[in-house]
């Protein structure tokens, strides 16, 4: 059978940090359940283990000294160290209107071709087009008979 008794609160009874009331409902169902029981005993091997390694000792003074190792940096140091060349700040603006200047004649270019041609197109259609029943006063049998 499954042992009921969630791992926090058996690490609370290991660390006598339940209320007594708690801690003997603990001690009976360890007592009624092999399961718990061995739960129980891992948990114990557990902390023998970690018990087992050295403690570390406080540093008083680790907030101090990170403090003055971060004044003590310069403040002008680049996160990233980039090489710029003096020339590449001249010509790049050049080449922007270079670019913006192409675009202008392009487009003058191209809209005074499709213009020129447009008109001559326009005239001649005009002049050949034809205006079937433009009044709607003929009927189509009229029409179809041309």
């Amino acid at each position: 059978m499954k042992c009921k008794i969630s791992n926090i609160k058996l690490i609370k009874y290991l660390n006598k940090e339940l209320s007594e009331a708690e801690s003997r409902q603990v001690e009976l169902q360890i007592s009624n359940s092999e399961n718990c029981l061995q739960l129980l005993n891992e948990l114990k091997a557990t902390y023998g283990l970690v018990n087992t390694f050295p403690k570390l000792k406080e540093n008083p003074n680790l907030y101090l000294n990170v403090i003055n190792k971060v004044s003590e940096t310069p403040k002008n140091i680049p996160i990233l160290e980039t090489k710029t060349i003096p020339i590449y700040g001249i010509v790049r603006p050049i080449l922007l209107a270079a670019s913006i200047l192409i675009a202008i004649l392009s487009g003058v270019f191209i809209g005074g071709k499709f213009t020129a041609q447009s008109n001559i197109e326009m005239a001649t259609t005009l002049n050949s087009e034809f205006y079937i029943n433009a009044l709607q006063l003929e009927s189509i049998e009229n029409y179809l008979m041309e």
